[in-house]
């Protein structure tokens, strides 16, 4: 798969060997159809799914998404069985790598 952006392929661009946090609207915009942002943000979703960037992301992401997608602040909310079914999707992606919270993250003042 080939992506481009300002018509350089993605894999040559100047983010391709850099670590990316998939950030929980990215997630949201991607997989509404409805938002003005769904064509940039699917195009980084599957960029990150089929490994073309280094992209990271947490649990704690997929929860906000599960929560946003399913919830009134998304002009046509998706059903909780296909939110859930993303969510583990993207926890199973191979070239997606996932963020656990660890208890010394959690610690930290």
């Amino acid at each position: 798969m080939k992506i481009s952006v300002d018509g350089v392929e993605l894999s040559e661009g100047t983010h391709a060997k850099k670590q990316i946090l998939i950030d929980t609207m990215i997630l949201c915009y991607a997989h509404d159809r409805l938002s003005p942002h769904n064509p940039e943000a699917s195009l980084i979703m599957k960029a990150s799914i089929n490994g073309i960037i280094n992209a990271h992301l947490g649990y704690q992401n997929l929860a906000e998404f599960y929560s946003v997608i399913t919830g009134r602040r998304v002009e046509r909310p998706m059903v909780p069985a296909q939110a859930a079914r993303l969510c583990r999707l993207y926890e199973e992606c191979v070239d997606i790598k996932l963020l656990l919270p660890t208890e010394e993250a959690i610690e930290k003042p």
